[in-house]
């Protein structure tokens, strides 16, 4: 049996990340102090908007940061908003969800593999492990493969906020070493207006502080929101993987099953079929609010990014800020097309493997439970935004071809203001 203090060490850093902000469990003087602290930079971003609101290049630049943080404000004032759903499910996914593998197989194949169930920022290696295993994979390079996309959301999203941090004291010390050091060079890592009185030591360096502790904040909210979202999308992965798996076990009965064993796998499978589907459909309630603004946020962050890009290529401090930024707004939008994807495959090879099952062999009962369950799985799980788009690796070309004509839109626009 897979006792509680193993599950913990699986899912220990996504229930740390939604602790802290104080989505789950729900405390709402933490999640009201994560908006609090995201305000410090919100308001005197704004600020700089409506003072600039002429310099086309002031908006462009202020935007693209300003997007990000209220896309992490209002993921989690829907989560809040969701508030009893959302309990529901993520204490379902922390919790009974795993309890599936005692209730409807006791192999302790599956509590070898759970040990794969890794949930580093999100669980990519349950799906890959629950298709090695199916498909005897002998190489494990597929898992260390794994392990990287893990760790690479995190990676990304410290990595620019690392360049942010840094670039303006290093740029200050490499100037002061050339000697044309002079104070209007002083800047803080993300744009916005504050009184001229902060720009003397020591308010300086609290506003740079306070810039640092809101974007953190923000970093922190967005890896509790997706991570949760992607780990819920490939632990569903990893059930419809082992239905398919249970359902190619029915075929291969040698005749030593008598036929009430064989309707017990049978009801199991079925009723295992029904709880995923179920959750499936939870899934999609309460994730796709959250998808249909990350979908519009990540369609003008990667425009706006992109721009700023495009036009920073003699300024190497700012092109290695908003390349690396870019990067990380492009891995948030995969991180849920391409779980999403894999979510429209496997709950659709779940079909499959009902068809290639033995159906034939059975009473007329479980001949009819077979088949009602081949009808059901012709309909393909999938998550939406907003119900308009169906998250999946062909909707991420559609929503780049989006973000490119906004590109080309804004670029023309910024070039005539440059004339």
């Amino acid at each position: 049996m897979i006792q509680q203090f193993q599950i913990e060490k699986f899912i220990y850093l996504n229930k740390w990340f939604l602790n802290i902000v104080g989505l789950y469990p729900q405390k709402s003087w933490r999640f009201v102090t994560s908006l609090f602290c995201m305000l410090l930079l919100v308001i005197p971003q704004f600020v700089q908007i409506y003072l600039f609101c002429t310099d086309l290049s002031v908006i462009l630049e202020t935007s693209s940061v300003l997007f990000t943080i209220l896309l992490a404000m209002l993921k989690g004032a829907v989560w809040i908003f969701n508030g009893k759903s959302m309990e529901d499910l993520v204490g379902f996914l922390f919790n009974e969800y795993w309890k599936i593998i005692e209730s409807f197989d006791n192999s302790k194949t599956l509590v070898k593999y759970a040990g794969y169930y890794i949930c580093v920022y999100y669980s990519y290696a349950i799906y890959i492990f629950c298709f090695s295993w199916i498909f005897h994979w002998k190489d494990i390079s597929g898992f260390r493969y794994a392990n990287k996309m893990t760790k690479g959301y995190t990676f990304l999203i410290i990595n620019a906020l690392l360049f942010f941090f840094s670039l303006p004291p290093i740029e200050i010390l490499i100037l002061k070493f050339n000697g044309t050091y002079k104070s209007s060079d002083k800047h803080f890592p993300f744009p916005a207006t504050y009184p001229d009185f902060l720009k003397e030591f020591p308010y300086f360096q609290i506003v740079y502080f306070s810039q640092i502790i809101a974007t953190m904040t923000c970093a922190l909210v967005i890896l509790a929101t997706d991570t949760l979202i992607a780990t819920a999308l490939f632990h569903t992965c990893g059930q419809f993987v082992v239905i398919q798996q249970k359902l190619e076990l029915l075929s291969s009965n040698d005749g030593h099953e008598t036929g009430e064993m064989i309707k017990r796998k049978i009801i199991l499978i079925v009723k295992h079929h029904q709880m995923v589907i179920g959750f499936s459909k939870k899934m999609e309630r309460v994730f796709s609010p959250m998808m249909f603004l990350q979908v519009f946020a990540s369609s003008m962050i990667i425009c706006l990014v992109g721009l700023q890009v495009s036009t920073t290529f003699t300024n190497q401090y700012k092109l290695v800020k908003y390349f690396s930024y870019l990067l990380m707004a492009l891995f948030q939008l995969l991180l849920f097309c391409w779980p999403g994807d894999q979510l429209l495959l496997q709950s659709g090879k779940v079909c499959q493997s009902a068809y290639f099952t033995k159906w034939y062999q059975f009473g007329k009962e479980r001949r009819g439970e077979i088949q009602l369950m081949l009808l059901r799985s012709q309909k393909l799980i999938g998550i939406t935004a907003g119900k308009f788009y169906l998250m999946s690796l062909e909707n991420f070309n559609v929503i780049l071809s989006t973000s490119m004509s906004y590109f080309m839109v804004l670029r023309s626009f910024n070039s005539s203001e440059g004339k």
